[in-house]
């Protein structure tokens, strides 16, 4: 593979995760919103684990793209 396609993918990854984190973000802010009864309840517990999981998925692709930029 080519050092330009990696840095391609290198980008789309980026770019990926900075949607990702602004997801993240906004789900965030909504659950900071809510009261804290809310926020330890059932839903609220389904609403952490949703935004940790963007949290995973954003370091994710993260470490990815670090990973691909040490090949170019």
């Amino acid at each position: 593979m080519s050092k330009s396609k990696i840095a391609k993918i290198i980008s789309t990854l980026g770019e990926l995760t900075a949607q990702i984190q602004e997801l993240r973000d906004v789900e965030q802010d909504k659950f900071d919103d809510k009261s804290e009864r809310w926020q330890e309840g059932e839903k609220g517990e389904e609403a952490q684990a949703k935004i940790d999981t963007l949290n995973e998925a954003a370091d994710s692709l993260e470490t990815t793209a670090n990973e691909l930029n040490d090949l170019v």
